[in-house]
């Protein structure tokens, strides 16, 4: 008789892609958030990684309270 974990199968199935996870450097699951701003009547949004929605809030308060550009990103390190 096969036992099928029915809560392990819903769990993989909404569980984010791994392109949207990382891990920290001491190896702790980060996820991915989506940040969205209005401007110029247009939508934009940017990305973080955070440890959960809580975290994610945190990030999202202390870039309010301020941000500064630091330059322009010319790679990813994706490239082979």
């Amino acid at each position: 008789m096969t036992v099928i974990d029915l809560q392990q199968i819903k769990a993989a199935r909404e569980a984010p892609d791994t392109d949207c996870t990382e891990r920290d450097q001491y190896g702790r699951p980060m996820k991915r958030f989506g940040l969205e701003y209005e401007m110029g009547g247009k939508l934009f949004v940017v990305h973080i990684d955070a440890y959960d929605l809580e975290d994610a809030e945190r990030h999202a308060k202390a870039m309010r309270e301020g941000i500064s550009v630091y330059g322009q990103i010319y790679s990813l390190g994706t490239q082979a």
